[in-house]
């Protein structure tokens, strides 16, 4: 699957049924892209987040990702804090939450 996703990127666009080719990622809203996201998002944040919860949680962390939205539950504040934090380093903000 991987090396039919590096053909694809490799396409390029058509656009009134001219094709031109593409340098960075997918175009936006390409039927391809929530594949991509899935790809991606598994090795940046799935397995990222799993270790996570196991070293560093206190209480339940539920974790639901669909494509490229998700949503983590915490039962501590104090987790979803720290989470916000290492999330933030990680996308390499510095932003603190409120």
């Amino acid at each position: 699957m991987l090396r039919l996703l590096k053909k694809w990127l490799r396409a390029g666009v058509s656009e009134d049924g001219e094709r031109s080719p593409t340098s960075v990622g997918t175009p936006q809203g390409a039927v391809i892209s929530p594949l991509y996201a899935n790809v991606f998002l598994h090795y940046v944040f799935d397995l990222w987040i799993n270790q996570w919860r196991k070293r560093e949680a206190q209480g339940e962390v539920t974790v639901i990702r669909y494509a490229d939205d998700f949503v983590i539950g915490f039962r501590e504040e104090s987790d979803a804090r720290r989470c916000s934090r290492s999330t933030a380093r990680r996308r390499g903000r510095n932003s603190k939450p409120s």
